[in-house]
C-alpha cells in the first residue's frame, strides 16, 4: 500500500487560525477486585497552537502580555458504564504578566496583584522582556479565536474540536502577545477519551475493598461521586466479585468535592454473600 502524502496546507480539522496540533494517546489498565484486567477507554491529551485574532489583524501586538492558566477536573473511571465521568471545579489557577488585551481576556475574582519580569538574554542583550504589572486569579473570561470561554461556567470548558473531538476538557490555556512583532498566540491543552460530565452518582471503579470476618460477614468499602448530596442506597452495586451480597446495613461520610457542585461519599457497607 502506497504512503499517502500529508501535506500540513491540507490538513483540515474544522477550526479556524490554527497552526499547530499535537494528539497523543494513553490506554489505561487496571484490575478488579477479582483480578480480572479492565481496559480503561484509551485518553487522548490535544495541543492547539493558533492566532487570536481573525485575518487581517494578525499585524496587532499590543501591550507585552503573558496569561497562563491551569483549570481543575475530578476524573473518575466507572466499570459499569466503562467511561470516565469529569466533575468541573470552578476554580483556575491563573496568573497575568502584563496588562490583558480586555478586548479579548478578562480575569476575574483577582486575589493578588504586585509587579514581576519575564526577561531572557539567551538570543542576545536586544531581546525583549516583560516587566509589568503580575496578577493572581480564580477564574477568566476568553472571547478571541478560535474558541472562546469563560472558566466560571462549566459548560463552556468542554469543546468540540472539529474532526479531532466531539467532546473535549480544557485543561490549561496560555496567551502570549506583544513581545516585539512578533504575532500573540493561544495554546489550549484538552484531554478526550470516552467521557461524560457526571450527572447523577457513580461508583469510583478502583475504589472498592471487600473484607470478610470469621462467621463471613463482608464489609464492603467504596466511593461515590454525586451531583446530589443524597445518597441513593438503592443504586449501589449488590454483586461484587462474582458474589451477590444481601446488604444488613449501610453508612457514608459525606464531603463536598471542592469548589464544585458534586459531593463525595465513602460508603461502608455490611452483607453476607449469597
Amino acid at each position: 500500500m502506497p504512503c499517502e502524502c500529508r501535506i500540513v496546507g491540507n490538513l483540515d480539522i474544522g477550526i479556524n487560525g490554527v497552526f499547530s496540533i499535537n494528539v497523543s494517546t494513553n490506554a489505561k489498565v487496571s484490575k478488579t477486585i477479582d483480578g480480572d484486567i479492565v481496559k480503561a477507554p484509551k485518553e487522548r491529551t490535544i495541543s492547539i497552537s493558533a492566532y487570536p485574532f481573525m485575518t487581517g489583524e494578525l499585524d496587532r501586538t499590543g501591550c507585552a502580555t503573558k496569561i497562563s492558566s491551569q483549570f481543575k477536573w475530578t476524573k473518575i473511571y466507572s466499570c459499569d458504564d466503562d467511561i470516565y465521568y469529569y466533575m468541573y471545579q470552578k476554580i483556575g489557577n491563573i496568573s497575568s504578566l502584563g496588562d490583558p488585551p480586555l478586548d479579548l481576556l478578562t480575569l476575574d475574582e483577582v486575589y493578588d496583584q504586585g509587579t514581576g519580569y519575564n526577561a531572557s538574554a539567551t538570543a542576545g542583550p536586544y531581546s525583549y522582556y516583560i516587566g509589568d504589572n503580575i496578577s493572581s486569579a480564580f477564574s477568566m473570561k476568553y472571547t478571541g479565536n478560535p474558541i472562546a470561554f469563560d472558566s466560571a461556567e462549566q459548560e463552556t470548558m468542554v469543546m468540540s474540536l472539529g474532526n479531532i473531538a466531539d467532546k473535549a476538557f480544557l485543561q490549561s490555556f496560555s496567551y502570549t502577545g506583544g513581545l516585539g512583532s512578533n504575532t500573540p498566540t493561544v495554546i489550549y491543552t484538552f484531554e478526550a477519551s470516552e467521557a461524560e460530565i457526571l450527572e447523577g452518582q457513580v461508583v469510583q471503579c478502583d475504589s472498592i475493598n471487600i473484607s470478610y470476618d470469621v462467621h463471613g460477614v463482608a464489609t464492603v468499602g467504596m466511593v461515590v461521586y454525586s451531583d446530589s448530596s443524597t445518597l441513593d442506597v438503592s443504586k449501589l452495586p449488590r454483586v461484587l466479585g462474582g458474589v451477590e451480597f444481601k446488604i444488613t446495613g449501610a453508612s457514608a461520610d459525606l464531603s463536598p468535592v471542592s469548589f464544585s457542585e458534586y459531593y463525595k461519599f465513602n460508603v461502608t457497607m455490611v452483607g453476607i454473600g449469597e
